[in-house]
Formats: C-alpha cells, sequence, structure tokens
C-alpha cells in the first residue's frame, strides 16, 4: 500500500508506524520544523517503481515498523532517486 502524507484517507495509516506517525505531528503542531516536500510510505519496490517519477534527483530513504513491533535498527540514507531500489535490497 502506498501512503501519502497529503491525502488525508492516508493520515490514519500513518498513526499506525513509528517513525511515521512522529513526522506527521511535527507537519501538524510544527510545521516550521516540517521540512519534507513529499513524503511517501511505500512497502515494495514495485510501489517504489509506481511513485518515483514523483521525485527529481535526490530523495531520503527510511526504515519504520508497525507501534507495537520491536524498532528497526534506525537506518536511513538520502541518495539519487536511481539508487532507491538497490538500498531496499540490502538485508
Amino acid at each position: 500500500m502506498i501512503l501519502n502524507i497529503d491525502n488525508p484517507k492516508d493520515k490514519v495509516y500513518f498513526d499506525r508506524l513509528q517513525k511515521g506517525r512522529g513526522i506527521k505531528l511535527i507537519k501538524k503542531y510544527l510545521p516550521h520544523l516540517y521540512v519534507h516536500k513529499q513524503f511517501y510510505v511505500v512497502d515494495s519496490i514495485q510501489e517504489w517503481e509506481q511513485i518515483k517519477d514523483n521525485f527529481q534527483g535526490m530523495v531520503t530513504v527510511r526504515t519504520d515498523n508497525k507501534l507495537g513491533q520491536p524498532i528497526p535498527a534506525t537506518a536511513g540514507t538520502t541518495c539519487e532517486k536511481n539508487s532507491v531500489v538497490a538500498y531496499m535490497k540490502k538485508p
């Protein structure tokens, strides 16, 4: 499922994510600190392929997990959008 933080229908799903929920709250209550031009959640490489043309050159990629599940190792990178698939394939 592709989630877009700017889509009102998707906002409820952001509350189920550990980091995504925090970003949603920053956007709502501290908009002057919200620096993201776009914010999506994708679960697979196939979903990334569907939205990658929405981005220009550089993107920031982060891992996340649902609330109540073990926190994943903090991982993320800022890279060219063409490198996102390689990042997602890393174990």
